[in-house]
């Protein structure tokens, strides 16, 4: 099975980043929506990120990373695309549970908007961990894949 980019990707690979680059898409846009105070469109459109977020971890990413971690992440440390890869996982991991847990919170109290006010700091914070999670997820890409 070949990607979509004429890499060494396998296509659910590819498929997986542009659900990545997408649900980044939504992030930015929900970004911009908190900017001009329109918080519940803000917070629908994060929350769609996340899940297609979520979706692209449980379908593609956690799946392979598990398969691969004992065999090939954790015997070849040195290595540049194994040490990206760890970069990306890492930051990516604690986006996904704060992201999430966000979500959920929101979802329980949706009309409680100080709630969120209070959490602004740790919800940049994710933010800020969810671009550098997707540039080695890029990165981690073009290394295995394209160079």
């Amino acid at each position: 099975m070949s990607g979509l980019f004429g890499t060494r990707a396998m296509l659910n690979t590819d498929v997986d980043l542009l659900l990545q680059v997408f649900a980044f898409v939504f992030f930015v846009l929900s970004y911009v929506y908190f900017r001009k105070w329109r918080f519940r469109l803000h917070v629908s459109l994060m929350g769609f990120a996340v899940a297609v977020n979520l979706f692209s971890f449980l379908w593609f990413m956690g799946p392979v990373f598990y398969r691969h971690f004992i065999s090939f992440f954790s015997t070849r440390l040195s290595d540049p695309g194994v040490i990206t890869t760890w970069i990306h996982v890492f930051p990516g991991t604690i986006t996904l549970a704060l992201g999430s847990g966000f979500f959920v919170t929101w979802g329980l109290q949706h009309s409680k908007i100080a709630m969120c006010s209070r959490r602004k700091r740790l919800m940049k914070i994710t933010g800020l961990l969810w671009c550098v999670s997707l540039t080695f997820g890029v990165a981690t890409y073009l290394m295995f894949y394209v160079v």
